[in-house]
């Protein structure tokens, strides 16, 4: 079915039946170092949006990804072409009945939790959606669950919010591991941490442990080496240079290599975070973010 772009929320959150999003192509993600096995897990994937974490979960060749639900048009669209029309486009709140799984995999919206965000509160609407996480794990119960987010869950009214996301995944009866973890080191050129939960169902004799790092301070990777020293291909998709304003780009023109906003002349700046605001990659060194 072909997709309208121009189609709103507010229209999409009348419709009553599920909405599977459906292309003519797809794509083995599988890497090249991995081995496929043919009796993969069956995965279920909550608040998926366009499919970053199912990849690295497809990537491995030992899952498949049988159901995803996210509640953007858009981000289901992007999910459907790239990895399979098993996706539903509906409130979370609404889904019954899911298939049985071995695994469940969502990160619930972090924008509530995140660090990023001056005003956040335990009572932003965004972080009650782990409730509905919870909820299906519960009806489903998978051999094991992955929850990921931002590592201001874990700081927020001093830890307190995190205790209670902990006994309402652990009520839903899983013994749990949790970690807080930085990408960059796992060889990926960016400073992002984030908070992995891992929950194995109560029945099975099973421990998690977490990977041990492969990166550390003699070895992260840097924006330089792969955005500079390996040339992107021209044909590459979905990139492309967007087009400042001119007073963005009188901005930029003050801006170094590893600076921001704070750089420019006063009369230049905004009252957004100086420090954040229009950052410049330094190739030495990792991306830091929220």
């Amino acid at each position: 079915m072909k997709v309208d772009y121009n189609i709103k929320e507010d229209i999409l959150s009348m419709v009553n039946e599920p909405q599977i999003l459906e292309f003519d192509d797809r794509k083995n993600w599988t890497k090249s170092n991995e081995v496929q096995i043919n009796d993969k897990l069956k995965v279920i994937s909550l608040f998926s949006g366009s499919g970053g974490l199912d990849l690295g979960f497809l990537e491995t060749g030992k899952f498949e990804i049988i159901y995803a639900n996210d509640f953007n048009y858009q981000a289901c669209e992007t999910y459907t072409h790239n990895i399979g029309n098993h996706i539903i486009c509906e409130d979370i709140s609404k889904l019954k009945n899911l298939p049985k799984a071995d695994v469940i995999i969502g990160g619930p919206p972090c924008q509530g939790f995140s660090t990023a965000n001056p005003s956040r509160s335990f009572d932003d609407p965004r972080n009650q959606l782990f409730k509905e996480y919870a909820r299906i794990i519960k009806e489903v119960q998978p051999k094991v669950f992955l929850m990921e987010n931002v590592s201001g869950m874990v700081t927020m009214q001093n830890g307190k919010v995190f205790e209670l996301i902990r006994k309402e995944l652990s009520n839903c009866g899983y013994n749990l591991s949790y970690k807080l973890l930085n990408a960059r080191d796992y060889g990926v050129p960016q400073s992002r941490r984030r908070m992995i939960v891992i929950g194995v169902r109560n029945d099975i004799n099973f421990k998690f442990e977490f990977p041990k790092p492969t990166n550390n301070e003699d070895n992260y990777k840097t924006v330089g080496e792969v955005l500079i020293k390996k040339i992107i291909p021209k044909n590459c998709p979905n990139h492309s240079v967007g087009k400042l304003t001119e007073l963005n780009l009188k901005r930029v023109m003050h801006i170094p290599e590893g600076g921001s906003m704070r750089h420019c002349p006063e009369e230049l700046q905004n009252n957004s975070d100086l420090k954040r605001a229009m950052r410049r990659l330094d190739n030495l060194n990792l991306l830091i973010a929220s």
